[in-house]
C-alpha cells in the first residue's frame, strides 16, 4: 500500500474556493482504480492549513491517479496556495489493527 500525504496552505481569501474544489473531487478520486480511501483534514489551529491523505493499493495505481484528469484539477488548485504543496509518500508492507 502507498500512502500519499499532501500538506496544503491555502491563501485565506481562497479558502472557500479550495474547499469547494476538494469537495467536488472527493467522489471522483475515490472511484479511481486502486484508491483505498481519500480524506481531507483541516487544521483546528490554522483554518488555511489542510492535509490530503490518499491510500493506494499499488504504486501503479497511484501513478495512474497522478496522470488522471482529477489530479490535474488538484494541480490547478495550486494557484490557491500560499506556498508550495508538500508531498510525502510512505510504502506500507504490513498493517494491523488491534
Amino acid at each position: 500500500m502507498i500512502i500519499m500525504t499532501q500538506i496544503l496552505n491555502v491563501k485565506p481569501k481562497k479558502r472557500k474556493e479550495f474547499i469547494q474544489t476538494i469537495c467536488d473531487l472527493m467522489v471522483p478520486f475515490r472511484k479511481i482504480n486502486g484508491c483505498i480511501n481519500l480524506h481531507c483534514y483541516q487544521s483546528i489551529e490554522d483554518q488555511s492549513s489542510f492535509i490530503l491523505i490518499s491510500k493506494w493499493k499499488t504504486q501503479a495505481d497511484m501513478d495512474a491517479y497522478m496522470k488522471s484528469d482529477e489530479f490535474e484539477v488538484l494541480q490547478g488548485a495550486k494557484t490557491l496556495l500560499k506556498g508550495h504543496m508538500e508531498q510525502k509518500f510512505d510504502v506500507v508492507s504490513f498493517s494491523s489493527r488491534l
